[in-house]
């Protein structure tokens, strides 16, 4: 959930300590090897919508294929996560039913999480539709809404927003922050 502000950043100025940088981001809060994975998959599944270079559709597939090229380094080729992946893959849709087969902790597991957005992302492309279908799932749905959201915005560059937009506490306050990070982030894509 807190990795889309790093990614965005990554995939404005690329170093080549993103991997590393991702990795001291997410033992911050979640020290194992799993959420390493996860979030690396999905830093990179962030990364590639924001250049354009995958559509909705193939985030799936994508992070079978992530899924396996971090497990051999973190998980000793462990096949945990993309399992959960190709699982989801399978599944046309993402509701009741298949939140309660592929999350089985409600979603409170980071790969599960992940599957589940990923899976709301692929099949519905509309926000704030998608981040209200997350939510009326139940689980781990702050977290799961989060990621679609932000999802939503590296590929789609803005979104609609939602009718109870102004029921946000401090919107403007965040609304800025947001802005200047752009800015700092276009500026630094001008300067190269």
């Amino acid at each position: 959930m807190k990795l889309a502000p790093l990614a965005f950043w990554q995939a404005v100025t690329p170093s080549i300590d993103d991997e590393e940088q991702t990795v001291i981001l997410t033992r911050m809060t979640h020290d194992s090897d799993v959420a390493v994975v996860a979030s690396l998959v999905h830093r990179q599944v962030l990364i590639d919508l924001f250049n354009n270079q995958i559509e909705p559709n193939d985030v799936l597939d994508l992070s079978v294929d992530l899924a396996i090229q971090y497990e051999n380094k973190y998980l000793g080729a462990s096949d945990t996560i993309s399992s959960l992946f190709k699982k989801a893959s399978s599944y046309r849709e993402i509701n009741e039913k298949t939140f309660d087969i592929l999350a089985p902790k409600g979603g409170f597991y980071s790969p599960e999480t992940l599957v589940i957005a990923y899976g709301i992302f692929t099949n519905s492309h509309m926000f704030p539709d998608n981040v209200f279908k997350a939510v009326n799932l139940g689980g781990d749905s702050d977290s799961i809404a989060s990621i679609i959201a932000a999802m939503s915005v590296m590929k789609f560059g803005s979104i609609d927003e939602p009718s109870d937009f102004h029921l946000i506490n401090n919107r403007d306050e965040l609304s800025n922050v947001g802005k200047n990070l752009a800015d700092v982030a276009i500026k630094n894509l001008e300067d190269k």
